[in-house]
């Protein structure tokens, strides 16, 4: 069963195209530069852009998955969205394909999240937000009309490295601050390495491989979102900086109370 993946070059189509081998060896990776993932790779270049590019990218498919990205500006999604929708809707009928489109969330109303069903309410606040919106409304009125088999899977942002501290916003309060001053990491092994490491330098370089594990965990994710991306590295940023001073804290043998003070706790 041949399955494609149409913008297979980002990070979603990379690690989708990886989970696809425990499916099945017959995968195409569609993109302007497609690179293999797996020694079976399929590479069809192509631009969907181009309809009759995109009808050869999706004939033989029996799943297509739509994980293509745009550059991040409203005049180009507004211009180049819809006709990319358009383009591969008409594939899929023409060659028989069922179709998997990877979205986000940004055509919500601000209420509905962070908990999402099928009925939340739409309410797009962004010229990006009402593009997809109305990309979405072609795909579900093509599998309303039975001209496709298709579903939208949406995901704001990935799973962070803990749910204990690499979370969107943050989650150490004063007295999780407090704890880490007193030694204790709660079990994470990436604050731990923080916490225990001999040098500042290495502390250092542990609190950097952490950060930028859960950066990638969320680009992954939603490689769209920037604006989301860059407001978690910056409150990532912020949580580095109080627990190099923990870290710096306990270096010299400073007591609990006064590493308290330091970070605020």
């Amino acid at each position: 069963m041949k399955q494609t993946i149409l913008g297979a070059g980002g990070a979603i189509g990379t690690a989708l195209a990886s989970e696809l081998t425990a499916y099945t060896d017959d995968i195409r990776l569609v993109s302007r530069q497609p690179r293999p993932v797996n020694a079976t790779d399929e590479l069809l270049a192509a631009d969907l852009l181009d309809a009759a590019a995109t009808d050869r990218a999706v004939a033989g498919s029996e799943v297509v998955y739509l994980v293509a990205g745009l550059p991040y500006q409203a005049r180009c999604w507004e211009q180049q969205w819809p006709l990319l929708m358009q383009h591969v809707l008409q594939s899929c009928q023409r060659h028989g394909a069922r179709l998997v489109f990877f979205d986000n969330v940004y055509m919500y109303a601000p209420a509905a999240t962070p908990h999402l069903t099928e009925q939340s309410p739409i309410g797009p606040t962004s010229r990006k937000g009402q593009v997809r919106a109305r990309v979405a409304d072609a795909l579900l009125e093509a599998a309303a009309a039975g001209k496709v088999q298709a579903l939208i899977a949406r995901s704001a942002k990935g799973q962070a490295l803990n749910p204990n501290l690499f979370v969107a916003g943050g989650s150490y309060d004063a007295a999780g601050y407090g704890r880490l001053a007193g030694g204790d990491a709660g079990g994470n092994a990436d604050v731990a390495a923080i916490l225990e490491a001999p040098t500042l330098e290495e502390a250092e370089l542990a609190s950097r491989r952490a950060l930028d594990k859960a950066a990638r965990n969320i680009s992954i994710s939603d490689s769209d979102g920037v604006g989301i991306i860059l407001d978690f590295l910056r409150r990532k940023e912020m949580e580095v900086a109080k627990l190099r001073l923990i870290g710096r804290g306990k270096f010299y043998d400073l007591s609990a109370e006064q590493i308290r003070q330091e970070v605020g706790a």
